[in-house]
């Protein structure tokens, strides 16, 4: 009996320490969180009342000038399957969910997700085409962490959690296999699949 109590308060402590990890890893400190001056976020609308303007844009902070920022890249609403996944990246990166911790009073500002940019990147080629990405919207960059992803589908925002998975896969096969390991993969199966009609 003792073994036992024992080992329910060890498990308890772990997955406490877990979740303080995982806190801790998807969370950042910043000097303070601001009152959001709009909700709207390139059409989508914001589920939160505060956030931490500069936090990850370098040099852009100031909400004004955020939102400003954010215009320049409403035209890749011309492509829907990029447009679906940028725009909650780029809310969480330009807009960031920012709260108060009531235990250490700490200022703390959530980071955006590394498997999200990943998508994002792959989907939106079309922007290295014209100008390339900003130094702090490229995944290698410090402020992306793993397994950060913020749910927002009261709004529509963020896809589907099972979907995004889903796209997450696509997205890694992608990178993995050209296109020519594609179509050689096709006909290899319509040889094969002629060579059994004819046997």
């Amino acid at each position: 009996m003792f073994i036992f109590l024992l080992l329910a308060v060890l498990g308890r402590n772990c997955a406490s320490s877990s979740s303080e990890i995982m806190r801790s890893s998807c969370e950042m400190a910043v000097p303070k969180c601001e009152f959001l001056q709009s909700k709207d976020c390139v059409g989508a609308v914001l589920p939160y009342r505060r956030t931490a303007p500069g936090a990850f844009t370098g040099d852009i902070v100031h909400q004004q000038d955020i939102q400003s920022s954010l215009q320049l890249w409403k035209a890749l609403r011309t492509v829907p399957h990029c447009w679906e996944v940028v725009q909650p990246l780029l809310c969480s990166v330009y807009l960031p969910l920012c709260k108060v911790d009531d235990t250490s009073n700490l200022s703390l500002v959530q980071r955006p997700s590394r498997e999200q940019c990943d998508i994002a990147r792959t989907r939106c080629r079309i922007v290295d085409l014209y100008g390339g990405w900003p130094d702090f919207l490229k995944c290698n960059q410090n402020h992306f962490s793993n397994g950060c992803l913020v749910s927002m589908n009261d709004t529509g925002v963020v896809l589907n959690y099972n979907r995004f998975h889903a796209l997450y896969v696509f997205s890694y096969l992608y990178n993995v296999f050209s296109i020519w390991h594609v179509l050689l993969l096709i006909v290899v199966i319509k040889y094969n699949k002629k060579l059994a009609d004819i046997l």
